[in-house]
């Protein structure tokens, strides 16, 4: 991990250290550390098998102890046992059940799959380098504190799938990267079968800053409603969080683009375009030769002030709306109808009278459950009202009389 680094990994990591400090270790070091010494000693006469069960009885006490530090050691230890004898279908069989070990701790999770990552350009040959990086693909998948990890390993997968010739191959295999990931990663190929994107095979490393304008600007181009890629809570849960990041105070412009979509006001594309077009210029491996991007923005804040017009209008002409959206009548009847057609909204529109109406259409139902609902909180509020007029009636010695 590079000095400055930011990803989702490295914030975990973050947590963990903290975590770390909190846990005091309940394991002696001291002793642990000369049980696996032992055990090294006997994987090096050749009882390999011998020994990671021996480790494997040490980690286990660790993990149930929950102490960090010594699950950490242990697992590196079988790794290394492992890598020393040269054994690397053991070594991926070892992963694989370190991963599923009940309880197991994702900070001993995160540790063994970097340290298995550093073993596989010391593979012996082509095969054993794609079966090892398949094996850390399995363990990571679908835990968010080794996501950047697993976004690196198909990276990785797909340069080698490229080197044979097999491009579309190559391309099938990023697909299985979160967007989101894959964005930050900048990643070599894009799903135009073998169009590349650049030019040496290195994953590129940013500084936190860097690595917090390509954040912002991913979650300015996910849709703000739920897809079949991703949920729109998801989606608002990233956007609040990167707002409230205190490095974002460093990036003035960046925390008043994402206060923007926060916030449910109009965005008139004319301005917005006008104040973040340097910025937009300066992010070239996410808008440079890509136009699809730039009419993705323009759609984003689109959907956004279409949005805002249902949160604050239940009527509105087709003529308003477009001014609203500072687009032509028929475009912007094009993009409500996609927002509805998405459930992102409801409206109907009446093309004859060029009204809209927003909200769904109540069932009698409904507006008899709420009307008693209204009546049953009205009701109480008068019943808690005579409360307090009897109770102040008491404190005061004052009779209550009441009309003929």
């Amino acid at each position: 991990m590079s000095v400055g680094e930011f990803t989702a990994s490295n914030i975990h990591m973050d947590e963990d250290k903290r975590e770390e400090e909190k846990k005091k270790c309940v394991i002696d070091m001291g002793k642990l550390t000369a049980d696996i010494a032992i055990q090294v000693a006997v994987a090096q006469k050749g009882n390999l098998h011998e020994a990671i069960e021996g480790l494997l009885n040490l980690e286990k006490s660790a993990r149930v102890a929950e102490d960090i530090s010594a699950t950490k050691a242990c697992c590196t230890a079988i790794l290394s046992v492992c890598f020393k004898a040269k054994n690397w279908k053991l070594l991926e069989e070892e992963i694989m059940l370190l991963a599923k070990r009940r309880s197991q701790l994702k900070q001993a999770i995160q540790a063994f799959v970097r340290q298995a990552i550093s073993y596989i350009d010391l593979a012996p040959d082509q095969d054993t380098k794609i079966s090892l990086i398949k094996t850390l693909q399995a363990v990571t998948e679908g835990k968010i504190f080794v996501e950047i990890e697993r976004a690196r390993l198909t990276r990785r997968l797909a340069i080698i799938r490229e080197a044979e010739g097999n491009i579309a191959e190559a391309a099938d295999t990023l697909q299985e990267v979160p967007v989101v990931s894959k964005w930050l990663m900048d990643v070599a190929l894009i799903s135009g079968k073998g169009h590349r994107t650049c030019t040496n095979n290195k994953i590129p490393l940013f500084t936190a800053t860097q690595m917090l304008k390509k954040i912002c600007w991913c979650i300015i181009l996910t849709p703000s409603y739920s897809t079949a890629d991703g949920s729109s809570s998801d989606r608002l849960t990233l956007l609040n969080s990167t707002f409230q990041d205190k490095k974002l105070l460093e990036l003035p412009v960046y925390k008043t683009l994402l206060e923007t979509f926060i916030t449910k006001e109009i965005i008139p594309w004319t301005s917005f375009e006008q104040t973040y077009a340097t910025e937009v210029a300066e992010q070239s491996d996410i808008f440079g030769g890509n136009a699809q991007r730039s009419k993705d923005l323009r759609l984003r804040v689109t959907e956004h002030n279409v949005m805002v017009v249902a949160k604050y209008y239940t009527r509105v002409t087709i003529k308003r709306l477009s001014e609203l959206l500072d687009l032509p009548s028929s475009e912007a009847e094009k993009q409500l109808s996609d927002l509805v057609v998405s459930t992102a909204i409801s409206a109907k529109i009446d093309r004859p009278a060029g009204i809209i109406q927003f909200g769904k259409r109540q069932e009698p139902e409904d507006l008899l459950n709420s009307w008693a609902n209204n009546i049953g909180r009205l009701l109480d509020l008068v019943d808690k009202s005579c409360q307090q007029i009897q109770k102040e009636c008491m404190v005061h010695k004052v009779s209550i009389t009441t009309a003929n």
